[in-house]
């Protein structure tokens, strides 16, 4: 609904598949995208396609492996981070 026509998601077919707890970013599994498995989307929830391609902005990551060494595993820890500190 977000996408404009020059956005690099525009046309894939894409499935949510979990949502940070912290922030509007959605993990996508994307379907016949020609470099990447899944893609971290952050939602500007304007129910509009957005003017400017940059937005929502996307970071793609190849495989599940990719996605969970590079943002997941960082997530999660600054996630147990916020946690310790509400808790103190």
């Amino acid at each position: 609904m977000e996408l404009s026509l020059d956005h690099p998601l525009y046309g894939i077919q894409a499935r949510a598949i979990g949502r940070t707890c912290h922030t509007d970013d959605i993990l996508y599994q994307l379907r016949d995208h020609p470099i990447a498995e899944f893609a971290v989307v952050h939602l500007t929830f304007r129910g509009r396609p957005e003017s400017d391609p940059q937005w929502p902005s996307v970071i793609l990551y190849r495989d599940l492996e990719h996605w969970v060494t590079q943002r997941m595993l960082r997530d999660s820890a600054g996630y147990e981070i916020d946690q310790s500190n509400q808790a103190a």
